[in-house]
């Protein structure tokens, strides 16, 4: 799936599997639980965004992981294959039940610590300069 088509999906209103909210849209975006595992990849340092649809059961929605553009394309894709095994409370919609939203994960490698961050900014914002 490209960001284009991402976005088109969270843009139809009549999505199979029910509306697509963005962050701004909801009551509680969607967060990680504890214990998700952090990507381990062999490059050095960098930065990863990837959007995702977090289903209304906590989960990722297989193949629509997109890393954005300027991400470290090895980083992102670590990420992209760590996206199954992650957990997440869903997001609360409007009507106070859990929805499907587009979330954005965040993963900056810097020396040896990496930091995770599901971020409810909007979508496209570029990562940070090294």
């Amino acid at each position: 799936m490209t960001e284009q088509a991402l976005l088109a999906l969270v843009a139809d209103t009549t999505s199979p599997g029910g509306r697509i909210y963005r962050p701004a849209e909801v009551v509680k975006p969607a967060i990680f639980t504890s214990g998700n595992p952090i990507p381990r990849w062999p490059g050095g340092d960098g930065c990863a965004i990837v959007y995702f649809i977090v289903g209304a059961d906590g989960r990722y929605e297989e193949g629509t992981g997109v890393p954005a553009a300027g991400s470290t394309r090895a980083l992102a894709q670590a990420a992209l294959g760590y996206l199954p095994r992650w957990r997440l409370l869903p997001a609360i919609g409007p009507d106070d039940q859990p929805v499907r939203q587009v979330a954005q994960v965040r993963i900056v490698k810097r020396g040896k610590g990496t930091v995770l961050s599901l971020t409810p900014q909007a979508i496209n914002k570029p990562c940070p300069e090294p």
